[in-house]
């Protein structure tokens, strides 16, 4: 984002880095053509949208760490992605498991097939049976 001096269309000059402080920030920009000056005050909420984007202002520029705590959380996440050992070969599907696959609208069955052989296959399982359409429903459900 920049600011342009409407009288001579330049890219105003961050001028000062103004303080942050409990109600938001103040920053000041020039014209370096026309010296023209404008000031942006933002609120406390609007200044934490910024630094969580990763911009750093104010006198205190230490370790600010962007989207800190999002990335905590997924780096503890309990959720466990399967690992697929694409050496094994594709699941073989039981007659009563491809009977229930046959049940869903042709244009989803492919998607609902590999999501079951990638599964299996992370399970290291060899056979896709109604009981593993089951356990695999409840476990991919979350």
């Amino acid at each position: 984002m920049k600011f342009l001096c409407i009288p001579c269309n330049e890219p105003m000059k961050l001028e000062e880095n103004g303080s942050e402080n409990g109600n938001g920030l103040n920053l000041a920009f020039k014209c370096p053509k026309c010296e023209h000056n404008v000031s942006m005050l933002t609120n406390s909420g609007e200044a934490q949208l910024v630094k969580s984007l990763g911009v750093q202002f104010g006198k205190d520029k230490s370790s600010y760490k962007p989207m800190a705590t999002l990335r905590s959380s997924l780096t503890q996440s309990k959720i466990q992605q399967p690992i697929l050992d694409s050496t094994l070969p594709e699941p073989v599907w039981t007659s009563e498991a491809e009977e229930r696959l046959a049940q869903h609208p042709k244009f989803v069955q492919p998607v609902i097939r590999k999501t079951y052989n990638d599964y299996a296959r992370s399970l290291g399982l060899a056979e896709i049976t109604l009981e593993f359409m089951d356990n695999a429903k409840r476990a991919l459900a979350g």
